[in-house]
């Protein structure tokens, strides 16, 4: 098997007994087949559930953001990603249960499993969870006790590790604070 640099892209080729495949693919595409091949993990089956092909790329809003973690075990992913807190660390697994394991809801218990995983230690996850909700809004209520990933909370996910586009995401996507409004004295 081959991936070579064409004119419009990459181009595939995969020989076998009486057999020959040859395919044009996108750059991220031949990237996951590279790291398939030396080793990195599976090659994400599933990416193109929304309707597009996995070989041809972006078809759909969520085929390039799983081309580009579908090959990463929740372990290197976090590893990828260096979160500088447990509450990026929760955002990180949440982007993760949200991307590679289709499940956009979820509670803290399959984040506690996915960081036992990942080989990362909470000492206090539903505390993490809470914050990373609550404080950080990089989660919010998904009914049923569930939670889900804000866009704020993919937008950090998705900056990391540069800390410098961390800082912009959050500018960007942190939504106003709420005033209170000031009680009339009745005279």
């Amino acid at each position: 098997m081959a991936a070579k640099k064409g004119d419009e892209g990459y181009k595939l080729t995969l020989t076998g007994p009486g057999h020959t495949f040859e395919r044009e693919v996108n750059e991220d595409v031949a990237t996951k087949i590279i790291t398939f091949v030396m080793g990195g993990g599976e090659l994400g089956a599933g990416d193109s559930k929304d309707g597009g092909d996995p070989f041809l790329g972006d078809k759909g809003s969520g085929a390039s953001r799983s081309a580009a973690t579908g090959a990463l075990s929740p372990k290197q992913f976090v590893g990828l990603k260096k979160p500088e807190n447990n509450y990026e660390r929760v955002a990180c697994l949440a982007y993760y249960l949200t991307h590679n394991r289709d499940t956009p809801h979820f509670k803290t218990s399959d984040i506690t499993k996915l960081n036992t995983e990942s080989a990362h230690h909470f000492s206090n996850a539903a505390l993490f969870v809470q914050h990373a909700t609550t404080t950080y809004r990089y989660l919010s209520a998904a009914g049923g006790g569930k939670k889900q990933i804000t866009l704020l909370g993919e937008a950090v996910v998705e900056a990391m590790p540069d800390r410098a586009k961390v800082a912009e995401a959050i500018a960007e996507h942190k939504p106003a604070r709420k005033r209170k409004t000031k009680r009339k004295k009745a005279k």
